[in-house]
């Protein structure tokens, strides 16, 4: 029920990187461009302190199931641990669209 509960919130903050992941990547040739990544880099902002909320909950709740040898799928566990990397890598790619709008406007 727990291993459940949590592996929903796990899958729900993986689905949000990837889908911003996908905005961030995209690039910067018009101003429908400019709005898109304005809007994502608005929505992260909004969300930023909830989501490593609930990323600590995460990592600490299933390093605890670990302790206690509760059964948790390698799949998931392989998805935790990567958890912290993925959301630093579309924090990183926050930044790279961050510049990409300055360079917009200046040519």
């Amino acid at each position: 029920m727990l291993s459940n509960t949590y592996k929903k919130k796990l899958q729900k903050i993986t689905d949000y990187i990837l889908e911003k992941n996908k905005v961030l990547s995209r690039h910067i040739k018009d101003l429908e461009d400019v709005r898109v990544a304005m809007k994502c880099l608005a929505e992260i902002r909004d969300d930023f302190v909830s989501i490593d909320m609930e990323l600590i909950l995460i990592e600490e709740t299933y390093t605890l199931m670990g302790k206690f040898n509760i059964d948790i799928l390698k799949e998931d566990q392989d998805i935790v641990d990567g958890l912290r990397y993925n959301f630093n890598n579309m924090l990183n790619a926050v930044l790279i669209c961050f510049y990409n709008l300055i360079l917009f406007n200046i040519y």
